[in-house]
């Protein structure tokens, strides 16, 4: 994507030149050999002021279409401050949710914590063990993995159920604590 920029900013240096140089010179140089009487076909003032105009409009359109691909390129990275931030954000969302049981899962929930401050095709979340309850992720740009794991925390409070037999029965009830670190898993 770097390069697509340095070529459109080439580009809008070369029609800058253009722009600048004297027209009548450029037209006897490169177009007054096809007539075999040259004066006669020789554009008129306005036409060469019409030709250095569209020479810098078209060099401001090249240098405009550099700024977008630095621009692209710049949401394709993350940053370490990007991506720990999204991580510990999405690893609390998570937490409040309850956990997730899938990779994509994870990612959903990275993309929602970034804030569109990165993109999520850089983002590479995997299992680290499996049973989906450790993701190893990383991202583009960024050399720092982080290890998210999703363990079941039994809360010491329960719903009572009653049984068939005139006995109640206390089900325990659960929650994910998520925890997120540096490193791999």
């Amino acid at each position: 994507m770097i390069g697509f920029a340095v070529l459109f900013f080439i580009a809008a240096l070369v029609l800058v030149g253009v722009g600048c140089a004297d027209q009548r010179k450029l037209y006897w140089k490169h177009m007054a050999g096809k007539y075999r009487d040259p004066a006669a076909h020789e554009p008129s003032d306005s036409a060469n002021v019409f030709s250095r105009f569209m020479a810098f409009v078209a060099a401001a359109i090249m240098a405009g279409a550099g700024v977008m691909c630095v621009h692209w390129y710049a949401d394709e990275v993350w940053s370490e401050d990007e991506l720990s931030g999204a991580v510990h954000a999405a690893g609390k969302a998570l937490q409040e949710k309850g956990g997730a049981e899938a990779g994509f899962e994870v990612e959903l929930a990275l993309a929602d914590a970034s804030g569109g401050k990165g993109a999520v095709d850089a983002l590479d979340v995997a299992e680290a063990d499996g049973r989906g309850k450790r993701f190893d992720i990383r991202a583009a740009g960024v050399e720092t993995r982080f290890c998210m794991s999703m363990h079941d925390v039994e809360t010491g409070h329960g719903t009572l159920v009653p049984g068939g037999d005139g006995t109640t029965m206390t089900v325990p009830e659960h929650r994910t604590d998520v925890r997120v670190s540096r490193g791999r898993c």
